[in-house]
């Protein structure tokens, strides 16, 4: 028999309400992968400050690989550079160990050696069939078929190679990418501090002032690792420089994002902000990559943003992650040849060189989640809010107006004729048009508004204390605003759209937000069956 209209209409609801599901809950998937991923990350960061012991750094950077990885077997083989031999010292499990085909080789030999000869990593999807592979009944045995294998670098020292075992082959995107950059970086770091405390054992001498220094680290990347923003790790930074270089003065310079200034976010010392900015090309160390030295400003390749008078002595160390230039530290002594016998010693250049290393890493972990943040509240092409996240907003909003005793507005708007402009111009024509709309309504907002895209073409404003009134007044504003909208397409000139508008408010037409999403939906049809081009309030 054939469907009638309410039976097709009723079926598609239905598979309306699937797809959201099924989207959400591959959006919840996605948000809990990245979740764990970003754990795994946090726990390796706090290693780095929190330990020293190699044997614990290697077990937790298995641990963090396999979680972040969800590697079933993950192995970390340690390199002497001298002996060119990679030796197996840190494995997810002691029973994956006893019979592992390659617990020491030489460079070149088997696929963990194949990375260290080569200084680049290895993605292997099938190692059964890789003439790299050592012995496949071991493979077999332990039930993996795929390997990874990356070059734990440090300042270009292979440190070591980790190794991660799959049942399938692994498949990095993009932001896996980043993560796994991220993380080795962080590997790195936390290898080399191992390292380095197990030789400043051996150097009782200088047991005393060395162990000062890894506690006043250890105590600054904790507070680091409980940053939640830039300003607050620039804070840590400039309350902890004094304490590490108790007889020099110091900044922290960050790069701006237009990449053509410098500017000093934190300082110590007789450090003054008299020239607390810069172009990047006056300093020889961000110029360079590397830190630059000068032990005598009388003589010496100079950089032109030292201050008048100059330091006797300075040091550059530029913030680098992830092979990016995020700023420089700066430390100096005073102006005269008295400071000339305390000299920069091989140990101060280490140590203001493993602050310049965790400074970076914290500053590039703050931006890192603030942009991964950004990507699960933001819609990708508006750069507006996401739906998600004005769900969670209006019923906050809800809340703080129903104890303060006010109202809140919403707005649902839907450009008219979409589909048509779509199929006129082509869906790259749409995009821009989509996007000058967000920027439309990020141009016409109070700095308490939030404006969302809902989907498609439909847009929804929270607009906290507004009355009807004072909603439908805003609604005329955009509405005429979107009419004067045009976005330039292959040449020519193309928009003046219309929309169409409906408005509820809070606590008029609904006691949630749900409630108020659903009056201003309805106003919007009866907007759009009024003929388009207009507001309509709730009822």
């Amino acid at each position: 028999r054939r469907f009638t209209r309410d039976e097709i209409l009723l079926l598609s609801a239905f598979a309306d309400q699937a797809s959201l599901a099924i989207d959400k809950d591959r959006l919840l998937r996605e948000a809990k992968r990245r979740a764990a991923r970003l754990r795994a990350l946090a726990r390796l960061s706090q290693l780095v400050s929190s330990s020293l012991n190699t044997e614990d750094v290697l077990g937790a950077i298995v641990r963090a690989a396999a979680d972040l990885m969800e590697a079933p077997a993950v192995g970390v083989w340690i390199a002497d550079e001298a002996r060119r031999i990679l030796d197996l010292q840190g494995i997810s499990d002691e029973k994956l160990a006893a019979d592992h085909p390659a617990k020491q080789v030489a460079y070149g030999q088997g696929p963990a050696g194949w990375v260290a000869a080569h200084g680049r990593a290895l993605d292997s999807p099938d190692l059964f069939s890789d003439p790299r592979t050592l012995n496949p009944d071991w493979l077999r045995a332990h039930n993996v078929r795929s390997g990874l294998f990356i070059p734990i670098v440090f300042h270009d020292s292979l440190l070591g190679v980790l190794g991660m075992y799959g049942k399938a082959p692994f498949r990095l995107e993009a932001d896996d990418h980043e993560l796994m950059e991220g993380f080795v970086a962080q590997a790195g770091i936390a290898i080399r501090n191992a390292r380095l405390f197990e030789q400043l054992r051996l150097a009782h001498a200088r047991l005393e002032d060395r162990t000062r220094d890894l506690d006043l680290l250890t105590r600054m990347a904790e507070v680091l690792q409980a940053c939640v923003t830039e300003e607050e790790a620039y804070t840590v930074v400039g309350s902890f420089g004094g304490q590490f270089f108790t007889g020099e003065s110091g900044a922290v310079f960050i790069t701006s994002a237009s990449r053509n200034l410098v500017e000093a976010r934190a300082m110590w010392g007789a450090f003054t902000a008299d020239w607390a900015m810069f172009k990047p090309e006056d300093c020889w160390a961000l110029r360079r990559g590397r830190a630059h030295l000068v032990e005598d400003t009388r003589s010496g390749l100079l950089c032109q943003h030292l201050p008048v008078p100059a330091p006797f002595a300075y040091l550059c160390i530029p913030l680098m992650a992830q092979g990016e230039s995020l700023g420089v530290l700066y430390l100096s002594t005073g102006t005269d040849a008295e400071h000339q016998e305390s000299g920069w010693t091989e140990s101060k250049q280490r140590l203001a060189q493993t602050i310049a290393e965790q400074l970076g890493l914290a500053v590039a972990n703050l931006k890192l989640r603030d942009t991964l943040r950004n990507q699960s509240i933001r819609d990708p092409l508006t750069g507006l809010f996401n739906r998600r996240y004005m769900e969670e907003t209006l019923e906050r909003e809800v809340r703080r107006a129903e104890r303060g005793h006010h109202q809140v507005g919403v707005m649902m708007l839907d450009i008219d004729h979409f589909k048509e402009f779509n199929d006129t111009f082509g869906h790259e024509a749409g995009d821009m048009l989509l996007r000058d709309f967000g920027r439309l309504l990020r141009s016409n907002m109070r700095g308490e508004d939030v404006a969302c895209r809902y989907g498609g073409e439909e847009f929804v404003l929270i607009l906290p204390e507004a009355s009807p009134e004072a909603a439908l007044r805003r609604g005329e504003q955009l509405r005429e605003a979107g009419k004067r909208l045009y976005v330039s397409h292959r040449g020519q000139l193309i928009g003046g759209v219309s929309s169409s508008l409906g408005v509820a408010c809070f606590p008029d037409h609904g006691a949630n937000g749900e409630a108020l999403l659903q009056g201003a939906d309805a106003a919007l049809y009866v907007a759009k069956n009024a003929g388009r081009d207009r507001v309509m309030v709730a009822s």
